[in-house]
């Protein structure tokens, strides 16, 4: 029995020693914008309060033994982080780009000063994840063609431009130093706010329905669940609380949903 164990642990070992976690860190120092593109694979935002980047990769194939000693070329630059990625800086803007299959397959965390912008380039049509952030407190922006987006836990300021894909957004607050916007073309997008906001709103959905259980000023009728339908029309505005940050919702196919945080 115990010969029968000892197989087994080794035929898991022998199995994943090709994948295997790493960690980068980069020093931010006067960076204004980190700007992530060229990966398929998860990708996962988390702020934090301190000054640095650190970047994490799970399920990274190790290169073949041929290659060992030598670099990688790619139009996304040379592998200088051992994590499959090219990491530069020019004009207090960090460019993150992918740089071989093995980083196009792998799941990247970057944890992300709460002072920094970030913008994720995730239109290839072979991604397969969708792209998810987590406690953040910066601008954050998005393109996507295949997959959709999750923010929990943020601030803005927002700007999502999606084809395919379904949009949920968690707000602690909502930011009101600039305009945001978050748009899909085939999915829904639901948005949590905390019911204090100051906003204004430009909603609009030609194949789907508004939703919302949230105070907002326009003409409506109530639902028998008590969550307001804006019907008989694509585009409403309206405001929360007198009014605030501009907030434009829009979906072609799907419907919106703003509810209470």
């Amino acid at each position: 029995m115990r010969t029968l164990i000892n197989l087994i642990v080794a035929v898991c070992f022998f199995s994943f020693t090709g994948l295997y976690g790493q960690e980068y860190k980069h020093d931010v120092k006067n960076a204004k914008k980190i700007e992530i593109s060229q990966l398929t694979g998860k990708i996962k935002i988390i702020g934090q309060s301190g000054p640095g980047l650190v970047v994490q990769a799970e399920d990274l194939e190790e290169i073949p033994d041929r290659a060992k000693g030598l670099k990688p070329l790619s139009g996304g630059g040379v592998d200088n982080t051992n994590l499959g990625l090219n990491i530069s800086e020019a004009g207090g803007v960090i460019s993150i780009k992918g740089t071989t299959k093995q980083s196009s397959d792998a799941d990247y965390t970057f944890l992300v000063p709460n002072s920094i912008a970030v913008s994720v380039d995730y239109s290839s049509p072979f991604t397969s994840n969708d792209v998810e952030v987590e406690n953040f407190g910066g601008e954050f922006e998005m393109n996507g063609m295949n997959d959709g987006a999750i923010l929990k836990d943020i601030t803005g300021p927002v700007y999502l431009d999606l084809i395919n894909g379904d949009i949920e957004i968690i707000f602690t607050s909502v930011n009101q130093s600039s305009p945001m916007s978050i748009k899909t073309i085939n999915g829904d997008v639901d948005v949590a706010i905390p019911s204090g906001t100051k906003a204004s709103f430009e909603l609009s959905s030609l194949h789907g329905d508004i939703y919302s259980d949230l105070d907002i000023k326009v003409e409506r009728e109530k639902d028998k669940d008590d969550i307001t339908f804006f019907g008989g029309k694509s585009d409403v505005e309206g405001t929360l609380n007198g009014g605030g940050v501009k907030m434009t919702v829009s979906s072609i196919n799907g419907n919106i949903y703003l509810r209470k945080k």
